[in-house]
């Protein structure tokens, strides 16, 4: 008897940029700020911001994760 493998679909693997943009989010939101607000602490567009959320585009930059992430209160 040939046993063959289980053809189960697998799930996606989240790209980075998906789970940043689901952090910046989450994170943005437990303090009640806006995208604009973020963007304007962060020193970005508020579409970047956006996009950054979205998981769309290239990654983000080490220098504008910093922006965020100080922006967000986080190290």
């Amino acid at each position: 008897m040939v046993r063959t493998k289980s053809t189960k679909p697998k799930a996606p693997v989240p790209s980075v940029g998906s789970l940043l943009g689901v952090w910046v989010r989450q994170t943005r939101t437990q303090q009640n700020m806006s995208q604009r607000e973020l963007a304007d602490a962060a020193g970005l567009s508020r579409s970047y911001v956006c996009d950054i959320e979205r998981g769309r585009g290239n990654e983000p930059s080490l220098a504008t994760l910093d922006k965020l992430a100080g922006a967000l209160g986080a190290s």
